[in-house]
């Protein structure tokens, strides 16, 4: 786990990219709702703030789409199966990198065979979270990473991603 010096300064990143979007819809991923409460919980946003639990997802998912005001929807779970195209999402903060859950024995004896199983399939879900608020040519979301990882695992795996997201 992080310090309290390390998710501070993570959090000052989120509310700063917050502070220059208080005209427009977004969406933060968290990739855990531990994360999405600490998130909610540290922002000078948090009014802005629309959050679900397992059980509400579409709900909150429609109360987000159907609003004109400039709130932010945080979840942990909308990285595929949801698009938001046009003014539903204008920007989006990837708070943590997706990386899968390493702990089942599939995913165990997926990564004994395959070293790169693991960057293959978080490069896969970065590129998916992030065409989320971007569906067509004439969308303008912008997508901005905050966790500091990306850079060691760009200049790692960066093979995993596209060229064309990497652009």
């Amino acid at each position: 786990h992080a310090d309290a010096g390390t998710m501070a300064l993570w959090m000052s990143r989120i509310d700063q990219v917050l502070a220059g979007r208080r005209d427009r819809k977004g969406i933060i991923h968290t990739v855990s709702y531990a994360r999405r409460d600490f998130i909610a919980g540290h922002s000078r946003y948090g009014g802005r703030m629309l959050l679900h639990d397992s059980g509400n997802t579409q709900e909150v998912v429609e109360r987000f789409r159907r609003s004109r005001e400039a709130v932010v929807l945080v979840s942990p779970s909308l990285g595929t199966g949801y698009d938001f195209p046009g003014r539903d999402c204008e920007f989006q903060v990837i708070a943590k990198i997706p990386y899968p859950d390493e702990r089942p024995a599939l995913m165990q004896a997926r990564k004994k065979v395959d070293k790169e199983y693991v960057p293959y399939l978080t490069g896969q879900s970065l590129v998916q979270i992030c065409g989320r608020g971007t569906r067509s040519e004439r969308d303008r979301c912008e997508n901005v990473i905050v966790d500091d990882y990306v850079r060691r695992f760009m200049g790692q795996y960066g093979h995993e991603i596209p060229e064309w997201w990497k652009r």
